[in-house]
């Protein structure tokens, strides 16, 4: 690599930011879709500059749209005609975001279990943990293996995963708020979704 010419995975803190700063001056200009929307976009970025695993990313699509189809077949015959595309248009983004965030996740757990195989992928996600050792040792030893763990790239690309449905299930309520009905039952859930997926965001820095 060039001197100066970053690695996509070096710029994968500056799309975070990106994305959380777009957050941000969303709030700030009273919820612009356009603005949100854009901050999606930075996070697929940084999820597929990151890397992605192609067994994971599969997964991840097939956990979306088992929940995400059931919630855009309630939601669309709510939608007025001119809006109906642009609320396709940002499902498939904020969509893609947990895909992404799925495949992004699998690439670090691959990286770190290197004889996984999309044979023993489930028997490998139940048995594994971000806890070095096997259980046996004494509790400060516990203590001192999970302190290590807390910054392992498996764990900073869980967090980015578990910021990605939290964000995705907060735009469920304001979509609900803004096409089905009015009610505070939206921002009591959907708000601290949201300021959740974005501090997991940034502790993933």
């Amino acid at each position: 690599m060039a001197a100066g010419l970053e690695t996509p995975q070096e710029l994968v803190p500056t799309l975070i930011v990106i994305g959380l700063a777009l957050g941000w001056l969303g709030d700030m200009l009273l919820v612009v879709p356009s603005t949100f929307l854009l901050g999606h976009v930075a996070y697929v970025a940084a999820f597929v500059a990151s890397g992605i695993e192609q067994h994971f990313t599969m997964f991840g699509t097939l956990a979306v749209v088992a929940h995400g189809a059931p919630i855009l077949v309630w939601l669309l015959p709510h939608v007025e005609r001119p809006m109906k595309l642009p609320v396709l248009a940002y499902v498939f983004v904020i969509t893609l975001m947990v895909v992404a965030a799925a495949g992004s996740y699998g690439h670090s757990f691959v990286l770190e279990h290197p004889s996984l195989s999309c044979d023993n992928v489930a028997d490998q996600l139940l048995n594994a943990t971000l806890v070095t050792g096997t259980g046996t040792g004494s509790s400060s030893d516990s203590s001192a293996a999970i302190g290590s763990a807390v910054a392992t790239p498996v764990s900073i690309a869980f967090r980015r995963l578990l910021a990605a449905e939290l964000f995705f299930l907060s735009d469920i309520c304001v979509a609900r708020s803004k096409c089905v009905v009015q009610s505070f039952l939206n921002p009591l859930f959907g708000l601290p979704l949201y300021y959740v997926a974005q501090l997991l965001f940034a502790a993933s820095l």
